[in-house]
């Protein structure tokens, strides 16, 4: 798993590429909670390069969500690969993750 995380705006922009799994979760769940703490507003998170993404994953994205929202930011979901868009659909936590600009 890489990460890359350009910064210079009110939100920051995270890219994760590779697999995030158990083994990978607790530095896939840092690199999120420090990009929401250095963000004005939030994170926009790709994950259009994910190749593997199982239930800790999730619950590492639910946890960093949550964050945000105690801390009055957001976290998108601005791209995602199949494979994560699969496990969001069956587990109905895909709307969780918008920025509410959909109609």
């Amino acid at each position: 798993m890489t990460f890359s995380s350009p910064s210079g705006s009110a939100r920051i922009t995270v890219a994760v590429h590779g697999e995030v799994d158990w083994d990978a979760r607790s530095v896939f769940l840092d690199n999120l909670m420090d990009a929401l703490d250095a963000s004005q507003q939030g994170v926009d998170l790709n994950l259009c390069d994910v190749t593997f993404w199982d239930g800790s994953a999730l619950s590492a994205l639910l946890e960093a969500r949550r964050h945000a929202a105690a801390s009055t930011k957001t976290l998108v979901l601005a791209a995602t690969s199949p494979i994560v868009r699969r496990v969001l659909e069956l587990t109905d936590t895909a709307d969780l993750f918008t920025d509410g600009t959909e109609d």
